[in-house]
């Protein structure tokens, strides 16, 4: 370090400037570097992901919205206008929830397995409430 001790202080003090600038300025390409690569796969999960994900939500809307409408065919007096409202009700729920599911697996394929397996639980509960609702219009409500 004897060569260091020979230079002038103003030297001393702009080499040390100079470090911290190459660091720095290392630092911040690698930031960027990195903030790109985020940004891509955050593209990713927008583009591929999310929509899969939203139309499994609906789905999950639409599944409430059928078992609601089942309660309320249940509820009413089946040869009642509000009964058939009901019944209709949860018939639209019913194709909504199977395209929603159709949807879940068509936009994101890697997650098809699972949207699949979930909706056999949705059909198995459907059918369940088919039954109900058919009964409910029969007024076998008990």
């Amino acid at each position: 370090m004897r060569f260091l001790d020979d230079w002038k202080i103003s030297a001393k003090i702009a080499l040390g400037l100079a470090i911290v600038s190459v660091c720095f300025a290392a630092c911040s390409i690698l930031n960027f570097a990195q903030s790109r690569s985020m940004v891509g796969q955050f593209q990713g999960l927008v583009e591929h992901r999310a929509p899969a994900s939203l139309a499994l939500d609906r789905a999950d809307r639409d599944l409430s919205a059928a078992s609601y409408a089942a309660y309320r065919v249940l509820v009413y007096d089946g040869t009642s206008q509000a009964a058939r409202d009901s019944k209709a009700a949860f018939e639209l729920a019913v194709r909504n929830l199977e395209q929603s599911f159709d949807e879940a697996a068509a936009r994101d394929p890697s997650e098809a397995e699972a949207a699949n397996a979930l909706k056999a639980r949705a059909e198995a509960i459907i059918a369940d409430e088919r039954i109900a609702v058919d009964a409910g219009m029969r007024n076998d409500n008990d």
